[in-house]
């Protein structure tokens, strides 16, 4: 894969986690993981976390949850709190 392209991946990936993050914030963020699992934007925002690891790894999941929490003025607390819970562990695992 080029670099222009993972660069296009990565943004398209947090594009969509932004998004989805959204709506899954509207819905509900207390919900149980059994839950949330069964969730279309749960489902989409944890593919996105997926293809932001693969990418860029630890660093690119922290770096997306401090810029998701920018966008979340009213909240970023919160919104770090649940991102870290949702995306735990994505891109620390060895391969």
């Amino acid at each position: 894969m080029s670099i222009a392209a993972d660069y296009d991946g990565l943004f398209d990936a947090f594009h969509d986690a932004g998004a989805a993050f959204t709506r899954l914030r509207e819905k509900g963020l207390e919900r149980t993981d059994q839950e949330l699992a069964r969730d279309e934007d749960y489902l989409r925002l944890h593919k996105s976390g997926m293809r932001i690891a693969l990418i860029g790894g630890e660093a690119a999941i922290r770096g997306a949850i401090q810029s998701i929490c920018k966008l979340d003025q009213s909240r970023p607390d919160r919104t770090r709190r649940a991102l870290e819970r949702l995306w735990s562990g994505m891109g620390t695992w060895k391969h």
